[in-house]
């Protein structure tokens, strides 16, 4: 007898290929533009930080003069000449009120005008100050407290204060 005939499955249509591999590689190259991206800016950060340290250490430097030039104003030697080119003197003694009773404790004194150190022009060396001997060579006053002028480094010399000035 013949062979029966027998019903076939259908065949299952293949889906297209081109599709899927479309899509990964649009995958692939968006990713690689994201990496692309993503470098750029990181390149981009690191420019903007290396220029805002050599900002930031300038901005130190500018701080760190400022502070010096406000130390050297406010330094006690300089408000004293400040205090000197405006006319003021030191003051004297001061004396204290005790509220509760009223009583002045110590004995006030009024300022005076301190005598300067005059230092004459420098004039020729002499033979105490050529510096042979041994208390001239050291700059240090070798002087008496009689009026004499006396020696204060080879070449110049330092005169007397006036009679009757208090240092």
């Amino acid at each position: 007898m013949a062979a029966a005939l027998r019903l076939v499955p259908a065949a299952r249509p293949q889906p297209a290929r081109a599709p899927f591999v479309a899509l990964i590689v649009a995958f692939l190259a968006a990713g690689l533009v994201g990496l692309l991206v993503l470098n750029t800016v990181i390149a981009e950060n690191s420019f903007r930080a290396h220029d805002l340290q050599a900002r930031g250490a300038l901005l130190d430097l500018t701080q760190q003069r400022l502070q010096w030039q406000v130390n050297s104003v406010d330094a006690p030697a300089a408000l004293a000449a400040r205090a000197r080119k405006l006319g003021m003197i030191p003051a004297g003694a001061p004396a204290f009120i005790r509220l509760s009773d009223g009583k002045v404790l110590g004995v006030p004194t009024p300022a005076t005008v301190p005598s300067p150190v005059i230092f004459a022009s420098p004039g020729p060396s002499t033979g105490s100050s050529s510096g042979s001997s041994a208390g001239s060579s050291t700059g240090s006053s070798t002087g008496s407290s009689t009026g004499a002028a006396t020696t204060a480094a080879p070449g110049w010399t330092v005169a007397p204060a006036p009679a009757g000035a208090h240092r």
